[in-house]
């Protein structure tokens, strides 16, 4: 539920400054972009997310409340997605 809120906000922004519907990406913790969660942590040194959300981290630096989610959001139009090596498919393809 969490990460559909994210995605719709995302869409609104991107609508809101006139840009184009798939303009842009959200990076998002624990994904391949940003694997470590404890990178969290540094979220919460630079934004009142306690102070102002009530946001807490786990000890796995997870976030509280579980319904939670945060991301870097870039509008850049050559943004994207990468990945690291082979896809899923084609290694299976291999065998």
């Amino acid at each position: 539920m969490a990460e559909a809120a994210a995605d719709y906000l995302h869409q609104h922004v991107r609508s809101e400054l006139g840009l184009e519907p798939e303009q842009g990406k959200r990076y998002s913790w624990g994904y391949p972009a940003i694997p470590d969660l404890d990178e969290h942590s540094k979220v919460f040194k630079l934004l009142p997310a306690e102070k102002e959300l009530g946001m807490t981290l786990t000890e796995a630096y997870q976030l509280v409340p579980e319904q939670s989610t945060a991301a870097i959001i870039v509008h850049h139009p050559q943004a994207k997605y990468f990945n690291i090596g082979e896809s899923r498919i084609q290694q299976l393809m291999k065998g």
